[in-house]
């Protein structure tokens, strides 16, 4: 198998498609970005490979994982607590007129948690409004109440909304990312899950939202890529040699000003070690080789080797 297929099977796993992937891939392309990303990966990295800013990368997406982890168990119990409490609520409610009281109670529940949380009816009009939802998209709950919650917040969903409904009656749930209008015209992006719930005879009853604002996320993480992508075309373009080395003075990556100057390609550049390239018998080496070792830097100057043995 390629490496698109590894991802579709890890993606496709229940037991590991929550797990981050990082795509590494000899290819610099579109096509290849949106086929890694179609695929399942959560980053794309193209050779030659930088081992710090994979460091980095693989940090950033571990702190993103934990957030993600500890919010998928904090809506999982809150869920199992909403679903126990309503069940309960449901089975001592045997007439229309006790429906208010239910969800007043279940609505107090709610308002415990930080998220924005609504329930809808079949309609997909507001029955609850938490706090959280109050804060998170400035409308109050008597003026949110009743309201299609679509209309209100403006909704962008990522596949139609019939494919949307068919996923939660077949499957009674439903996760995605939507975009959000506040009331004062913020564009907010949310990880939304859905849950229906239903009666004691299976029938649909009403659905409970659960959005989670992640825009202040997906900013940072497209100003990774920026950053990245800035890093990357200013280490081309340099008209200054960069080699980057590893701890033990093996050549990661060589920009192509470096490889015009010592006259090898990058794949030759990254098979040499420091010794393959720095003349050490120079008097220069020993004097700068002693500055990096003191301060963990140094500038000064050194004589190198090309391919042909020149100096």
């Amino acid at each position: 198998m390629d490496g698109y297929q590894v991802a579709g099977l890890i993606r496709n796993d229940p037991a590991t498609t929550h797990i981050p992937i990082v795509m590494v891939t000899g290819r610099d392309d579109r096509e290849a970005r949106m086929l890694g990303l179609s695929a399942g990966a959560t980053d794309f990295l193209s050779k030659p490979l930088d081992r710090t800013e994979l460091i980095l990368r693989v940090g950033n997406l571990l702190h993103l994982k934990a957030y993600g982890d500890h919010y998928g168990r904090y809506s999982q119990q809150l869920e199992a607590e909403v679903a126990s409490r309503t069940a309960e609520l449901v089975e001592r409610t045997l007439a229309v007129e006790k429906q208010g009281n239910v969800l007043a109670e279940q609505a107090t529940l709610l308002d415990l948690a930080r998220d924005a949380i609504v329930v809808l009816d079949m309609d997909r009009r507001i029955l609850s409004w938490s706090r959280g939802a109050e804060k998170t998209y400035g409308w109050s709950s008597d003026e949110a109440l009743g309201r299609a919650m679509c209309e209100l917040l403006k909704t962008e969903f990522p596949e139609p909304k019939a494919r949307i409904a068919a996923t939660l009656l077949e499957q009674d749930r439903w996760e995605g990312e939507l975009v959000h209008v506040t009331r004062a015209g913020a564009r907010l992006r949310v990880a939304s899950r859905w849950t229906l719930q239903r009666d004691a005879d299976g029938a649909p009853l009403r659905v409970l939202c659960i959005n989670n604002d992640i825009t202040d996320r997906r900013q940072a993480e497209m100003r990774l890529r920026a950053s990245d992508e800035r890093y990357r075309l200013l280490f081309e373009s340099s008209l200054d040699a960069i080699l980057i080395l590893d701890a033990d003075d093996r050549v990661l990556s060589a920009n192509p000003a470096a490889c015009r100057m010592l006259g090898r390609s990058e794949q030759e550049l990254t098979q040499c070690s420091r010794g393959d390239l720095v003349d050490e018998s120079d008097p220069y080496f020993a004097s700068t080789l002693r500055t990096r070792d003191h301060t963990g830097e140094f500038a000064g100057a050194v004589m190198l080797r090309r391919c042909n043995g020149e100096r």
